[in-house]
C-alpha cells in the first residue's frame, strides 16, 4: 500500500502519545473501519432526516453516541498535535445516500473523522492491549466499532 500524505504524522502521534505502532497493513484497516463507521452514520441519519420531513441530511440526524461525542471533543482539543488534515482529507467523502448533506453537518465532517480514528485508537488499546495490533486484532477493532453504530 502506498502511505496516504499525513499517515507519517498519525503513525507518529499514535506511537509517541497512545502507544500504538501501526504499520502499513493495520493503517489501511483502521482507514477502512474509520471511513465504514462514518459511512454508517450517513445511512442512519438519511432515514432520520426523511422521517423528520426533511430533503437534507442535518448534523442533528447523526447517531453521534455519547462515547463519539467525547472522541471528537478530544479530537478538537489535539487536532494541532496530530496534524492529519491531508490523511482526513484522504480518507474523507461523502456516502452515497440519495439526500443533499447541510452545511452545518459538512463543516463538522473532519470533526467527527477525527473522533472516529480516536475511538478506534482507544477500542485497540481497550479490547487488544496490544501495542503493534494485528491484523486480526484490528478486525476485532472494526467488528467492534461497527456494532457501536
Amino acid at each position: 500500500m502506498l502511505r496516504p500524505k499525513g499517515f507519517d504524522k498519525l503513525d507518529h502521534y499514535f506511537r509517541t502519545e497512545l502507544d500504538i505502532d501501526l504499520t502499513d497493513e493495520t493503517i489501511e484497516l483502521l482507514l477502512n473501519s474509520v471511513k465504514a463507521a462514518f459511512g454508517k452514520l450517513f445511512y442512519g441519519a438519511e432515514q432520520r432526516a426523511r422521517w423528520n420531513g426533511r430533503d437534507f441530511i442535518a448534523l442533528a440526524d447523526l447517531n453521534i453516541t455519547k462515547a463519539l461525542e467525547e472522541h471528537i471533543k478530544n479530537f478538537q482539543k489535539i487536532e494541532q498535535d496530530m496534524g492529519v488534515d491531508e490523511l482526513l482529507e484522504y480518507i474523507a467523502f461523502i456516502p452515497p445516500v440519495e439526500m443533499n448533506v447541510g452545511e452545518d453537518l459538512k463543516s463538522e465532517y473532519r470533526n467527527i473523522m477525527g473522533g472516529l480514528l480516536l475511538m478506534h485508537a482507544d477500542v485497540i488499546k481497550k479490547a487488544t492491549g496490544e501495542r503493534k495490533p494485528s491484523r486480526e486484532a484490528m478486525e476485532f477493532v472494526a467488528q467492534i466499532v461497527d456494532k457501536v453504530f
